[in-house]
């Protein structure tokens, strides 16, 4: 069994992001609340599109951040995050191979790693930018590397901020 391990400058990173959206969405609840039940003014409601919009940047941001383990034997990994606090399981058995990727960020240059479904779709990501044992993790998924041949600025795009994206083999 692999565990991921983090890299100990992102642990303050994640609590201070998981912090501000905690906040926001405080705010975004007092917001939505006075929107109902009082007499309100523009600056309210677009103070509220504020909270909603800093919230939404925040989960999209966080939801990249996993805890992951890897069973080998098994060949199921499982991963905890924001959006899955108990856990989501795959079996790599339902997947063709897994794409990497590099992206550009404030940090520098990463490497990512997209599983490839069998309808041949990026299905879930592993950002290296925040883990030490990124090669271990890769070595345990143990699926073949698939090229993209679907390249452009809009896919990128598209893989950045949704993660789904076809891929051409």
């Amino acid at each position: 069994m692999i565990y991921s391990k983090f890299k100990l400058q992102y642990i303050p990173w994640f609590l201070l992001m998981l912090g501000l959206l905690i906040l926001f969405y405080l705010g975004l609840a007092e917001m939505i609340y006075s929107l109902f039940y009082e007499k309100t003014e523009i600056t309210t409601s677009l103070i509220s599109l504020f909270f909603l919009f800093m919230f939404i940047i925040i989960l999209g941001v966080l939801k990249d951040f996993k805890y992951i383990r890897i069973i080998t034997n098994s060949r199921k990994l499982i991963w905890f995050s924001i959006l899955a606090p108990l856990g989501k399981e795959i079996n790599l058995e339902n997947y063709r191979g897994v794409m990497k990727t590099t992206e550009y960020s404030l940090s520098g240059e990463t490497t990512s790693l997209y599983l490839i479904d069998k309808k041949w779709t990026t299905a879930g990501k592993i950002n290296g930018q925040f883990y030490s044992n990124f090669d271990e993790l890769m070595a345990g998924i143990d699926l073949k590397e698939v090229k993209n041949k679907n390249h452009g600025f809009v896919n990128y795009l598209k893989l950045l901020f949704s993660g789904r994206v076809k891929i051409k083999p």
